[in-house]
């Protein structure tokens, strides 16, 4: 399993929202990138993000960045399109899940993970969200 945390740069309501201090001083982003290392190795946590400057939140963890492509961080991409390009720059054949930085109450990655990986049949799904 690896994790993609897709953090776009770019917000038309709240500018630099998954990046601004959001509790204790972290944002968003942080916290999701801090529960995923409670359950996942560093080298399976990807960050993706179309602003390069957001390397250094994943050199800081010791997770993988991937530049996204403009065209995979604008609104009006379709989100199946987003996923699956994302998940191509990748490069792995591993199943995914799709951690968005915007639900910070939810925490419960080890469950999820060990269900997906004992329960689902992977016949019928190849991700997780």
């Amino acid at each position: 399993m690896i994790a993609i945390v897709p953090a776009k740069a770019g917000s038309t309501r709240l500018i630099e929202k998954n990046f601004i201090p959001f509790h204790n001083g972290k944002s968003l982003c942080d916290i999701q990138v801090e529960k995923l290392l409670q359950v996942l190795p560093p080298e399976k946590i990807y960050l993706s993000s179309e602003d390069q400057s957001k390397q250094e939140i994943a050199d800081r963890y010791h997770i993988r960045f991937m530049l996204r492509d403009e065209r995979l961080a604008d609104n009006d991409t379709r989100l199946d399109e987003v996923i699956k390009g994302v998940y191509r720059q990748t490069g792995s054949d591993d199943d995914m899940a799709w951690c968005q930085v915007i639900n910070p109450l939810f925490s419960d990655y080890k469950n999820c993970f060990s269900l997906w990986e004992n329960q689902v049949d992977k016949e019928k799904h190849d991700s997780l969200a």
